[in-house]
């Protein structure tokens, strides 16, 4: 199923999720969503779509301003190597484009950086590449029940 803002407000409303939407020109990458929402890099997160060596999707919750150590992560979660989802993969997998997607009613698994726990909320992709959607931390461990783990990054 194709998700979109829509399909995300309603997920939320039907859970009680408590949650903002800014909806901008442009938040297909954390950098346009930073400059044009005037938040700060390290409050907005992306949702990092990966396929493993076994074909399996798995989606990472990362604070913008890294980029994940693709052979270190493989390492740590017991693969030979993972690779970024092409565009159409994103969207098989999640229902959401690129850009866009909100780390909420997904079907594969969802690993959320450790350093996000302390964190009260961050900035997510909010179903579309010009919406941006400030959620609880709790609310997505509580509706996705991620894996938290120190995931391998560097600065970006």
């Amino acid at each position: 199923m194709n998700k979109n803002r829509d399909t995300l407000i309603e997920f939320c409303k039907k859970n009680n999720i408590d949650v903002e939407f800014l909806i901008l020109d442009d938040t297909s990458t954390s950098e346009k969503a930073s400059k044009e929402s005037g938040l700060p890099p390290e409050k907005i997160g992306k949702t990092i779509v990966f396929i493993d060596d076994e074909n399996t999707p798995l989606a990472i919750l990362v604070r913008s301003i890294y980029k994940i150590s693709q052979n270190k992560l493989a390492k740590l979660l017991g693969k030979k190597h993972i690779r970024l989802a092409k565009p159409e993969e994103v969207i098989k997998y999640t229902g959401y484009v690129p850009g866009g997607i909100a780390p909420l009613d997904l079907q594969i698994k969802l690993i959320l950086d450790k350093e996000l726990i302390n964190e009260k909320y961050i900035w997510v992709g909010g179903g579309d590449q010009r919406t941006l959607m400030k959620i609880k931390i709790e609310d997505i461990i509580k509706f996705q029940n991620p894996e938290i783990i120190d995931v391998p990054k560097k600065i970006d």
